[in-house]
């Protein structure tokens, strides 16, 4: 069986479809790298207007000071993760930002005690 030998232009036609598909694979592994690498300036763009579960919490709890939450009713507006919400609370407590007022019950920290949600505390060193 003979092989019959392209013709020029047929080598022409070729070479410009392998540049174009080599162009749009450029692109492609651009658009690639700006979704999954973490320096991206869209990716950093997203994290900043997503709220964090914890940006989540706050918010809810500071909706109204007074009412009182358990971990179940958290998770539950929020339709987060009941066992992501536990540790999370407790974090919460220890650095002040909310307050424990009973057994698994959290609520906003009161105005009386002087701390406010989302306040930044001063270090005494601070001065």
């Amino acid at each position: 069986m003979a092989r019959t030998v392209p013709t020029p232009n047929e080598v022409l036609a070729l070479a410009a479809k392998i540049k174009d598909a080599e162009t749009a694979l450029a692109q492609l592994q651009q658009q690639w790298n700006e979704l999954f690498n973490p320096r991206s300036e869209r990716r950093h763009a997203l994290k900043e207007t997503v709220p964090t579960l914890m940006d989540r919490v706050l918010a809810l709890l500071s909706s109204n000071e007074n009412t009182t939450y358990s971990a179940f009713d958290i998770a539950a507006r929020l339709e987060a993760n009941r066992n992501s919400i536990g540790p999370l609370l407790s974090r919460l407590v220890s650095d002040g930002k909310i307050e424990k007022r009973g057994h698994g019950t959290y609520g906003a920290v009161s105005k009386g005690r002087g701390l406010f949600i989302g306040a930044q505390e001063e270090s005494p060193d601070a001065a």
